[in-house]
């Protein structure tokens, strides 16, 4: 499940010395880290990430994963931490290699299931007690399938087929039950109906499941997760720009896209979850509602998922 795509170093990044500090958040230190990945990812399109959010993966927070070594030590390592180029470039091809590019068409495809389920009402334009709009509505769903776009492109590179839930049902309720997997290939023989549920869910840093869905009629025994990188500051304009028409003229400030980029985050089975109830705080983060979570760093290596994928579902 690798990317053969080698990592481009941006020139202004190169001058940087090999033995240089790079600080992950001091104050008056520039680049520091985040912004250094930024630049180096932003091109693949990766999501651009804040120092605040970078805490969670290096250097600014208790609760950082340590996926880029901190060379300080000692009382306020956290605070004064740095390290070098050489382990951020080698982060972000990682990162890289932990992705997949989901191709334009493959994009417009999904929106246009979202456009017809929208127009012709079968899910409302109301979300999370609020009104939004059409367009606003057709990106969220689109957004949100992408991530089973992601699992059905990683089936397929192990010789694996699955058909996505795509039907349209008669109201405004969730009506396929729990399962984003409709049929899966894996012989000859032809598609099967899964035996267990699995549903593919959008992951942060911790992957959720209400505690009603969790244990009620729409309880699955295998959850997948990936992160979407959809840049709300423009991927909604370059998107549009790449449906042609006018759409090249009204939004040329942007390029056009050549696709989605979906980062892979991994897997878990329901005996990996634990309860997190409403308010309570953990990792540093508060939810309202009554949850089941995994950890980021503690779910499944997706690698590990697709040679028994069959005996989990089949």
């Amino acid at each position: 499940m690798k990317n053969s795509e080698q990592i481009n170093i941006p020139k202004s990044i190169l001058n940087i010395k090999s033995n240089q500090p790079i600080y992950f958040e001091r104050d008056g230190h520039s680049p520091r880290v985040f912004e250094l990945i930024n630049t180096i990812l932003e091109p693949y399109g990766y999501e651009e990430i804040s120092a605040g959010q970078f805490k969670r993966i290096a250097g600014g927070s208790n609760n950082s994963s340590n996926k880029i070594e901190n060379y300080a030590t000692g009382r306020g390592c956290i605070a004064n931490g740095f390290t070098y180029l050489l382990n951020i470039i080698k982060y972000c091809q990682l990162t890289l290699d932990n992705s997949i590019l989901i191709p334009l068409e493959d994009v417009i495809k999904e929106f246009n299931w979202a456009k017809k389920a929208i127009n012709e009402n079968f899910i409302t334009l109301h979300s999370n007690g609020k009104m939004r709009y059409d367009i606003e509505a057709m990106i969220d769903i689109t957004k949100g399938m992408l991530n089973e776009v992601a699992f059905k492109i990683d089936c397929e590179s192990h010789g694996i087929e699955i058909e996505l839930n795509r039907d349209f049902y008669i109201g405004t309720s969730n009506t396929d039950e729990g399962q984003d997997i409709k049929r899966i290939k894996f012989t000859k023989d032809g598609f099967v109906t899964p035996k267990a549920k699995a549903q593919i869910k959008d992951v942060q840093y911790f992957m959720l499941i209400s505690k009603n869905e969790f244990d009620g009629d729409r309880q699955a025994k295998l959850f997948i997760g990936y992160k979407v990188h959809w840049k709300k500051a423009n991927t909604g304009q370059r998107f549009f720009r790449s449906l042609g028409g006018r759409g090249e003229e009204i939004f040329s400030e942007f390029p056009a896209l050549s696709g989605i980029r979906v980062e892979r985050r991994g897997w878990a089975l329901r005996e990996d979850f634990k309860e997190l109830p409403a308010n309570a705080t953990h990792m540093g983060m508060k939810f309202n509602n009554d949850n089941m979570f995994v950890y980021w760093d503690d779910l499944r290596n997706m690698k590990d998922l697709f040679p028994q994928l069959l005996d989990l579902i089949g």
